[in-house]
């Protein structure tokens, strides 16, 4: 999700703010996303976390999908909850 990075690098919007963003549209009743509970889990997991918020994202819909780990190269998303080191 780029979008995190524009909005937290470029225009310095602070991480809580982003969830809380995020939050509201998932609350929304006019706005719907292609697998909602993986993006809540994601925002969880990534509110706590180093990780960006695209690595969460992937880690929670392979979950979903009944993986039980996801191989990565990414230093902060190995520390992820299902990831490995790849």
């Amino acid at each position: 999700m780029e979008t995190e990075w524009v909005l937290r690098s470029r225009y310095a919007v602070p991480k809580n703010q982003i969830v809380e963003a995020v939050s509201g549209l998932l609350n929304a009743t006019d706005v719907q996303f292609e697998d909602e509970p993986a993006i809540e889990e994601a925002l969880f997991i990534w509110k706590d976390s180093i990780a960006d918020f695209a690595d969460c994202l992937i880690g929670a819909k392979n979950r979903r999908l009944g993986c039980r780990s996801t191989a990565t190269f990414d230093a902060k998303a190995a520390k992820l909850p299902g990831f490995v080191a790849a």
